[in-house]
């Protein structure tokens, strides 16, 4: 998936709720064809393809209306999605109880209800009644932060999507700030948190609070008391510990967590050159048949990459890895790099 690109769809439809509200808001086909196929072909599903979206599902009788999408993966029904015009609440009982009518007809777990601006994933719960059934994902193209937007949308983009797995709102930001504006050194205010920034690849990013500290690294004889760690130190093993923080020369980030840090640091040698599509597909390990970043979200095996973030440069990184295997991952891609991994620090809690 292409964030960029996902952006940019996303800002031209907040522009066409602005101007066509109440066109939009009084047929539902209208609000189908100008707000949700536009977002079902950025995340993958064409709904000229049958392969992938089987359109008005189900029996059509006078006592049964019909699915309005049923997206196909690997010829396997995966989710429906319930259309309604612009401007209705999806969030009412009612539409809630209609899609997973047709959810279950179509023997999936997961639906998503939407009317073009208002999106909400959810995942059917048998021990949960529908009144108490929140979505997995939701997101508002009229008023919430667009690069928020695509990550959340990453969800159900077609390659996450699989009738095996389950989804997971987006917790980790693909970057924490744009290469090509930002690089390490130079200090951004902290009033820029929500802004986005656009690196020269293309890759829309959300930005993060950092501040400029006035060393290169924790000091060797602090750094363990305070959970600092080099990332040549294999000493360290980060079980049942969480990232919180990171340093890349003179700057200091926080961290939700480390994939968060992992992804960061991948894109950052990707900018600064250190890595190239043409050096992928890079290997999770020397002789493994899984990659950690690839030009297709795609295993050396034919599996799709099971937690995907997209890199700068088109490229995909796979993070459905235990800490302990990123942080050997992060070691070999600094030394693929020719960054000595002393000069990068992490701290943990």
């Amino acid at each position: 998936m292409d964030l960029s690109r996902a952006v940019e769809t996303f800002t031209e439809l907040r522009a066409k709720i602005a101007e066509n509200r109440s066109y939009l808001s009084g047929n539902e086909t209208v609000t189908r064809v100008l707000l949700i196929d536009p977002v079902l072909e950025i995340l993958g599903w064409d709904v000229r393809d049958p392969d992938r979206v089987e359109l008005e599902y189900g029996p059509a009788t006078s006592n049964r209306s019909t699915a309005d999408y049923v997206l196909k993966h690997d010829n396997q029904n995966v989710a429906i999605v319930e259309a309604k015009r612009f401007g209705t609440d999806i969030g009412d009982l009612r539409h809630r109880e209609q899609a997973d009518g047709y959810a279950r007809y179509a023997g999936v777990k997961f639906f998503v209800l939407t009317d073009g601006a208002t999106w909400g994933l959810y995942e059917r719960d048998l021990t949960t009644g529908l009144e108490d059934l929140k979505p997995v994902v939701s997101f508002d193209l009229r008023s919430d932060n667009l690069t928020r937007c695509a990550l959340d949308a990453v969800s159900m983009w077609r390659p996450n999507f699989r009738a095996d797995t389950s989804v997971s709102a987006a917790s980790d930001p693909i970057v924490a700030w744009s290469f090509a504006t930002k690089k390490p050194g130079h200090a951004e205010s902290p009033d820029n948190e929500s802004s986005n920034a656009q690196s020269e690849a293309g890759v829309q990013q959300e930005s993060h609070r950092h501040t400029q500290t006035g060393e290169t690294g924790p000091n060797a004889e602090t750094k363990s008391r305070e959970g600092w760690h080099a990332v040549a130190d294999d000493s360290f093993a980060p079980t049942n510990r969480r990232a919180v923080k990171y340093r890349l020369h003179r700057d200091e980030f926080d961290a939700k967590n480390f994939t968060e840090v992992f992804v960061a640091i991948a894109s950052w040698l990707i900018e600064e050159g250190k890595l190239s599509p043409n050096d992928a597909p890079i290997r999770s390990t020397p002789r493994g048949a899984k990659y950690v970043i690839a030009s297709q979200p795609v295993h050396q095996n034919g599996n799709d990459f099971r937690y995907t973030r997209g890199l700068p440069k088109g490229l995909f990184m796979e993070v459905h890895y235990s800490s302990e295997d990123k942080l050997d991952m992060l070691r070999n891609l600094l030394n693929l790099s020719g960054i000595d991994g002393n000069a990068i620090h992490i701290k943990w809690e």
